[in-house]
């Protein structure tokens, strides 16, 4: 148990130390070294990451101390609450899962997890992304739903992101991923990116670069999308550019509200154009019918989009 309880004290002490704004190389080869050490290392660094982050931060350790702050208060800051979680027993019970920490977002919400490399991550609704953090090694592994990463620079450790039977590996970069059932989208807002795929062979991604894989198409499609329009969920957002209406309508599922059902396979086709809030459905649908001079109904959960019926012929 003592040596359980030092490596999550050591692990608290390095937390705080990476955390601090004047980190040096020294300190980051110090880190891996430890890292390297034992297995019992790498365990306790992620168990701590995750009982901070499911913490809270005990008072937001994501959030900057103000700029008259001194960098060394805010590291004693830092350590003093890790040490508060160590000294509670630091959650033991958790601390010989395997070495990786799950992040799932619910149906409507937006999740913001720093990892504590520095590397950010924004998970969109109900997304799951499974970390891994090793001394020779980061990455993440998009189970379901939509992430954009923000890659933290560090040479010595590749960051791997897989998405089914795809990976994308970066060394300081941010891009989006999204994976649903067998469609997988990857796309580079800057850096570079080296894209692996068994089917298509490396792809290297330029900013402003997207491949697109699907069932279809499993060696990749390449294009270059307005970045807007890509990453505006983010904002809680979605643009749609001429996009065809079942499309549009199937966007919004992710984020609850009412489910919109576009009958008619010429209706489902049309294209419709616009800016809204990912929680509007309700908005959307009414916009749509306006643009397309279609009927609008709700029957409970669900919101019909179908063609007007023809007037009745005069008798």
């Amino acid at each position: 148990m003592r040596d359980r309880l030092t490596a999550l004290a050591d692990a608290a002490a390095w937390i705080a130390r990476l955390r601090n704004d004047d980190r040096t190389a020294e300190d980051e080869a110090g880190f891996r070294r430890w890292l390297a050490a034992d297995p019992d290392h790498r365990r306790a660094f992620s168990h701590l990451s995750q009982t901070w982050e499911l913490a809270g931060g005990v008072g937001d350790m994501s959030a900057p101390e103000p700029a008259h702050a001194p960098d060394r208060r805010r590291l004693l800051a830092i350590a003093a609450s890790l040490a508060s979680i160590v000294a509670a027993g630091g959650g033991l019970a958790w601390f010989y899962h395997e070495d990786h920490i799950d992040y799932v977002s619910t149906t409507g919400e937006q999740r913001r997890i720093t990892l504590y490399d520095g590397s950010r991550l924004i998970l969109d609704s109900r997304s799951h992304v499974r970390v891994q953090m090793r001394a020779d090694l980061r990455k993440v592994e998009l189970l379901s739903g939509r992430v954009n990463i923000a890659v933290a620079h560090d040479r010595q450790r590749p960051f791997v992101v897989s998405a089914g039977a795809r990976e994308a590996v970066a060394l300081g970069t941010a891009f989006d991923v999204a994976h649903e059932a067998a469609r997988v989208n990857i796309f580079l807002i800057e850096g570079k990116l080296l894209v692996r795929s068994k089917e298509s062979g490396p792809l290297y991604l330029a900013p402003g670069d997207r491949v697109r894989f699907t069932t279809n198409a499993p060696q990749g499609i390449r294009d270059r999308p307005p970045a807007d329009i890509v990453t505006a969920w983010q904002e809680g957002q979605i643009i749609f550019d001429h996009t065809p209406l079942q499309q549009a309508a199937a966007a919004f599922l992710p984020y609850g509200g009412p489910r919109i059902e576009v009958i008619g396979h010429d209706l489902a086709a049309q294209a419709v154009s616009g800016n809204f809030a990912v929680e509007d459905a309700a908005a959307f649908a009414r916009a749509a019918a306006t643009l397309l001079d279609v009927e609008v109904t709700q029957q409970g959960g669900t919101i019909y989009l179908a063609d007007r019926k023809p007037p009745l012929p005069a008798i």
